[in-house]
């Protein structure tokens, strides 16, 4: 058939993109095109356990608490990617509170088995938690989460 549709990114000259993203000057056709949220969506979606996609956004994390991941920033902003991630690292941890214990020790276990990481840091209790813990939680959620994993944690590493 034809072309696939495409934009041309910024619409005028020296503006920014969708998303506070640079400007581009080549034609991307829309069907790449991907917001931000989008992005993590699709990326998270691969991690197969709760406990795994805490870890994921804790390893993204700096000792300032910002998140940084070059592509995403490059295409979204570093704005952008400090609001997406956030609010999906706060959103994974709701979810996994929500879990029973079995789920959240089935959980568990299957992200020490598949994620080295996850078990390595793992051994240094009150770093663990911290880490995976999001900047966003609240005082009830951060008690919550460390009283859950440290139960956990303690079952499966003694």
């Amino acid at each position: 058939m034809g072309m696939p549709d495409t934009k041309v990114f910024p619409p005028q000259p020296g503006s920014m993109g969708e998303c506070g993203r640079a400007a581009r000057t080549s034609p991307i056709p829309v069907s790449e095109m991907q917001s931000c949220s989008e992005y993590w969506s699709d990326r998270l979606a691969k991690v197969a356990t709760g406990t795994g996609t805490l870890a994921l956004l804790a390893s993204l994390r700096d000792a300032r608490g910002m998140y940084s991941d070059r592509e995403s920033e490059h295409a979204s902003g570093e704005a952008e990617t400090q609001r997406v991630l956030s609010k999906y690292h706060h959103e994974t941890l709701l979810a996994w509170l929500k879990m029973s214990l079995e789920q959240q020790s089935r959980d568990l276990l299957s992200s020490f088995a598949t994620d080295a990481r996850a078990a390595g840091l793992a051994r240094n209790r009150g770093e663990w938690i911290a880490r995976l813990t999001p900047s966003g939680a609240s005082p009830q959620e951060r008690e919550l989460f460390s009283h859950d994993l440290c139960l956990l944690r303690d079952a499966v590493h003694p």
